[in-house]
């Protein structure tokens, strides 16, 4: 009997958008290119736009980064397009999925506004395969174009299949078999992206902070200048990533995602940095979507 393939973590960047402020449908394709770091694989799923009729005959089934998905949606407008792809291993479990890439709309959860959001994230064995670097550049890129959109705050996550359930955790769309921990973190995160978008969601391995966050922590420079001191290591060498965009910034934990990766020892300047973050973000109101809605001084 053939062992049961069981994919143990998945690494996911969420981006959160404000409403009418998403990927428009060329930024969406560049992304979807991209995907080709993961081979020539292939996944299900569906892309379409709001103002277009739906082709019942359209293909389910793409190959990773080919255009056969896009391009008649690309051809007679620029609109969003929304929709997504998934890959799973054939009878596996749902939350062992190796691909997810999507783009949705807004919508309710528990009576809250959901904001629209942007997914992308693959199991640890296509991380690993495609290689940390190249899967972290692809991240970057993401956040490189969604900047020029003004997103409130986005993440890239390291997470035990069980923890993210294949992405499903961060969007509105949300499964009963998710941990109660997440509950918590989802209802919390609904309360307070439906107000000033000066929250984080939580902190992870990489944290991108919008201008209304950046403003609640005291301003890009004070923020940056203490980061970049708590990321120093002995030698002078900076222990986390740091990529500023004219609209955010984004920070790292450590400079590798596997310095988080679930049931193995977190990487000693993840854990110091988590530590600091937290106390920084904390004190500022930025992970308490009941505090005040006046920004603190610094």
């Amino acid at each position: 009997m053939a062992e049961k393939y069981v994919v143990d973590y998945q690494v996911f960047g969420v981006i959160y958008f404000e409403h009418d402020n998403i990927f428009s449908g060329p930024d969406l394709a560049h992304l979807w290119k991209q995907t080709h770091i993961f081979g020539d694989q292939k996944g299900l799923g569906n892309f379409y736009r709001l103002d277009a009729i739906t082709n019942p005959n359209r293909p389910r089934s793409f190959r990773l980064g080919t255009m056969n998905a896009f391009d008649p949606l690309l051809l007679e407008s620029s609109l969003p397009i929304y929709g997504g792809v998934s890959s799973t291993q054939r009878g596996g479990r749902f939350c062992d999925c190796d691909f997810f890439f999507s783009q949705g709309t807004s919508g309710r959860s528990f009576g809250y506004e959901t904001l629209p959001e942007f997914v992308l994230g693959c199991s640890g064995q296509w991380f690993e395969l495609a290689g940390s670097e190249a899967v972290v550049e692809l991240f970057r890129t993401q956040l490189e174009i969604a900047d020029q959109y003004s997103p409130p705050y986005a993440l890239v996550d390291v997470a035990a299949s069980e923890d993210c359930y294949s992405g499903f955790a961060y969007v509105s769309c949300f499964s009963l078999n998710n941990r109660l921990h997440r509950w918590s973190e989802h209802i919390k995160w609904l309360y307070a992206c439906s107000k000033q978008r000066d929250q984080a969601r939580g902190v992870y391995w990489g944290n991108y902070f919008g201008a209304a966050i950046l403003d609640r922590l005291g301003g890009r420079e004070r923020f940056l200048t203490r980061f970049r001191e708590q990321t120093q290591d002995a030698f002078g060498s900076p222990n986390a990533r740091i990529w500023e965009f004219p609209n955010g910034v984004f920070v790292s934990l450590c400079m590798d995602p596997l310095g988080c990766k679930p049931g193995q020892p977190l990487d000693g300047s993840a854990g110091q940095n988590l530590h600091w973050l937290v106390l920084e973000l904390g004190s500022h109101g930025v992970l308490n979507p009941w505090a005040d809605n006046q920004p603190r001084q610094p």
